[in-house]
């Protein structure tokens, strides 16, 4: 047993240990390993796996904390709510672009978890000023600000991921032993704030020409011979319910009513039936809109009319929404290959669609944008299925989110309405400059 052991540093192992396995495994023996102990004397210190994962999150609210609480305060007294908004990004994407355990670990535990209320409470009995986050609320609507918060999360996490080195033992990925170097994370905060003020940057002008009611119409008006594959529905049935990594064999067989052995004849494994569910319905969710698409040459045009394709399919598969979203907050990817998490058919949606040239950050790659709307429209349609998005009081948002991780009912999804999409679709395409409150405006103007 190594000297010393402290619970600190028992702590500090289970972040880097479980957070390259993006907890899809909690493994007390790996953890014991990477320290150089055995696994009983982990237990002298935490009398169980939970035990330790308490402590865990007590110690990444006291460091989160100590990270933001004086950007907070200082981001209180500013009297524009856009500034406010781009501190509270600025020193939350700077902590987590620094130590990316501390972000899986919000993305999955606290997040994913839906310990939001409790977060907003810990930090604020840690003398953060969360009353920042209601006055942002009574200057956005509650889905204009959770698109900006995603935007953010989504850029972090492409940021980690394209920043990922190769192990050397070849195969396995592992992240860096360093930071990144400040000019990069400067460079990806700069890109968002971008992004988040002007969304891919259309005219105003090109907006006010369009005609939802029609282009909604013509959605609904495009017809794809989908052939509903009873098996692949129970599949995604049990994903939705379990998640891609807590799903098994036993429960799809139960739900399908075949044997275990049965499923074998369709699907070689676990890992091939969750691939085959994921890109039998990407590729469904592709030709739906590239049909409602037909004839559209505008870019404004066509770009809501794959957006209000996309969030229309959806809703009417919450089954496969929720499987969705289980991989937006766990890993945002299915494989360990980047070419197998989507097939590269979704890109052609987006063809001509580019973000404007005046922005002096751009995306990384052409993958960004349809990655980042996807995400988007998933973060979306969970969040206003499952939360009062027209609530006017933080703290009722807040308690309604809470409530996340109980099932939705499919007509909750069926009966969202379109102006949530439209609202969706202007944050894409403008940001936030159109939803900025009165007197705003010279916040935002002349900052790029």
């Amino acid at each position: 047993m190594r000297n010393g052991m402290t619970r600190a540093d028992i702590i500090q192992a289970a972040f880097k240990v479980w957070g390259r396995a993006f907890y899809k495994n909690t493994s007390l023996r790996e953890l014991a390993k990477e320290l150089g102990v055995s696994k009983p004397a982990l237990y002298r210190h935490f009398r169980n796996k939970q035990a330790l994962l308490d402590a865990m999150y007590e110690s990444f609210l006291d460091d989160h904390s100590a990270k933001v609480k004086g950007e907070f305060e200082q981001a209180a007294r500013n009297p524009e709510s856009a500034e406010v908004l781009f501190s509270v990004i600025r020193v939350t994407m700077a902590y987590y672009a620094r130590d990316v355990y501390s972000f899986i670990f919000a993305l999955i535990y606290v997040y994913g978890e839906q310990r939001l209320g409790n977060l907003e409470e810990s930090l604020s009995r840690r003398g953060v000023d969360m009353g920042i986050f209601a006055r942002l609320l009574e200057a956005f609507p509650p889905q204009v600000f959770q698109a900006a918060i995603a935007t953010f999360t989504f850029s972090l996490a492409y940021f980690h991921r394209l920043g990922k080195s190769e192990s050397p033992s070849g195969g396995a990925e592992c992240w860096p032993s360093s930071p990144p170097p400040d000019h990069a994370i400067e460079g990806e905060i700069s890109l968002v704030r971008a992004i988040i003020t002007h969304g891919i940057g259309l005219e105003k002008r090109e907006l006010e020409a369009l005609d939802y009611e029609a282009l909604e119409k013509k959605v609904s008006l495009a017809t794809v011979a989908i052939e509903e594959d009873k098996l692949l529905h129970a599949v995604a049935e049990a994903v939705a319910g379990a998640g891609p990594w807590g799903v098994s064999m036993e429960m799809v067989a139960c739900i399908s009513g075949l044997s275990k052995s049965g499923l074998y004849a369709h699907f070689k494994s676990k890992r091939d039936m969750l691939v085959q569910v994921f890109v039998t319905e990407f590729d469904r969710i592709i030709d739906f809109a590239e049909e409602s698409m037909k004839g559209a040459s505008a870019a404004a045009e066509r770009l809501y009319l794959a957006i209000f394709a996309i969030c229309d399919y959806l809703r009417s598969r919450p089954d496969i929404i929720i499987a969705l979203d289980w991989l937006r907050t766990r890993r945002f990817m299915l494989s360990e290959k980047k070419e197998q998490e989507v097939p590269s058919r979704i890109y052609r949606i987006f063809g001509g669609i580019r973000f404007s040239p005046d922005f002096e950050s751009q995306p990384p790659d052409e993958e960004w944008l349809p990655a980042w709307i996807l995400f988007l429209i998933v973060n979306s349609l969970m969040t206003s299925a499952k939360s009062n998005s027209n609530a006017q009081d933080y703290r009722e948002w807040i308690q309604s989110l809470r409530g996340r991780r109980q099932p939705v009912s499919r007509e909750k999804f069926a009966k969202l309405p379109n102006e949530t999409f439209r609202n969706l679709y202007r944050f894409i395409a403008r940001g936030i400059q159109d939803f900025t409150p009165q007197g705003d405006g010279r916040a935002l103007a002349g900052q790029l």
